[in-house]
This record gives structure tokens, C-alpha cells and sequence, in this order.
């Protein structure tokens, strides 16, 4: 695997994976994650006197095994921030394991939402669709060439919610970053508390 310099990651659309803590106890546990300080990400948001770390975000591609048999605990369309604002990353909550695997998989896709499909069908953000994913179990996940796809189940139903990286993606990906990163580098897992600085 590559080696990345985690203060300008360059990791498809992402420059750093970062959280902000408030005390040496917190900083310590971040830091067995491979948490280090630094000041290479904007404190907006973050409360006077805490303390900025960066660490790096894993390649779902490179660690899938450890999400197939994890449930769904959550989804946000949140994820993604440029100081100012946010860049709509959709993520689903997976619920820890005994390694503390990073929890969340994050579409590092602006407004990812709209490059997801559930069952073929345009993602919508609402209690239906959510509700066919979070309680779900991860049974499979699948890297095609254009998208990745969870098969999922819940109450004896199955679902697929797949990522999609398609022609109309990649244009606009191309837009905002000049360049037209691998779909390996745009599916990251992350723990729960940091977020993405795009």
C-alpha cells in the first residue's frame, strides 16, 4: 500500500481524516489509532483550547473482510467538510468489534447521496429507505468496476445499497479536483468522531 502523508492525504477527494480532543486522555486513545497533532486542518467548530489530530482513514477495498457480518447501526449524508461547509459524503455506522475497526463507511463522492442506489433505485433520504438499511446486516461487499455494493439483510429481506462511480461522477469529480481518483480511493472507513477535510 502506498504511503500517504497525513497532513495532504490526497486520497481520492480527501486531505485528511481529523477529530478534535479536549484532554491528554483523549488524545492518548486517538493516538492508538494513529492519531498524531496537528494544525494542518481549519479549528472551525472546534471548542477554544482543543487540540487538533490527524490520522489516516483505511481503503474499504483493502479491508472489507473485517465489515461482512456487521450490523448497521446508522447513516448520515453529512461527511466531508472544507472548513466552511460540507461536502455531503454519505457514511453508514457499522456497530463495533472487538478490534475497534474504524466504524463508519464514508462515499467520498460530493453529495454522495445522489451516486447511491438502494435495490437500483436513486437513494432517497427518508424514513423508508432508511429504514431498509440501518438494523441490516452486511452479508457482502462487492467491488465492481463502477460502484461498490453491500448486499445486506434484515427480517429475512435482502437489500442492495451500492455506491455508485459513474460517467456523470466522474465528471464532476473531475471538476472539483482536476484529477479522476480510482473508486478505491473514494470508499474509506473512518471511527466514529473524526470526519474528512476535502
Amino acid at each position: 500500500m502506498m504511503q500517504r502523508n497525513l497532513e495532504d492525504l490526497k486520497l481520492g477527494t480527501v486531505e485528511a481524516n481529523f477529530t478534535f480532543v479536549s484532554n491528554a486522555e483523549e488524545q492518548q486513545r486517538w493516538a492508538a489509532r494513529g492519531f498524531i497533532s496537528s494544525d494542518a486542518v481549519p479549528t472551525i467548530g472546534a471548542d477554544e483550547g482543543d487540540i487538533s489530530l490527524i490520522g489516516m482513514p483505511l481503503r474499504l477495498c483493502d479491508e472489507q473482510e473485517k465489515y461482512t457480518g456487521r450490523k448497521i447501526i446508522g447513516l448520515e449524508t453529512y461527511f466531508g467538510t472544507y472548513g466552511m461547509g460540507g461536502a455531503g459524503f454519505l457514511g453508514i455506522q457499522l456497530d463495533c468489534d472487538e478490534d475497534e475497526t474504524p466504524s463508519w463507511i464514508i462515499f467520498c463522492l460530493w453529495s454522495s447521496e445522489r451516486h447511491t442506489r438502494l435495490n437500483g433505485k436513486p437513494f432517497q433520504d427518508g424514513d423508508e429507505d432508511r429504514a431498509k438499511i440501518v438494523g441490516s446486516t452486511v452479508t457482502a461487499i462487492e467491488f465492481l468496476s463502477d460502484s461498490v455494493a453491500f448486499s445486506l439483510a434484515k427480517a429475512q429481506q435482502t437489500t442492495t445499497l451500492a455506491f455508485c462511480y459513474t460517467l456523470d461522477a466522474k465528471d464532476l469529480i473531475i471538476n472539483q479536483i482536476g484529477d479522476e481518483p480510482l473508486l478505491d480511493d473514494l470508499v474509506l472507513a473512518i471511527y466514529d468522531g473524526s470526519n474528512l477535510l476535502v
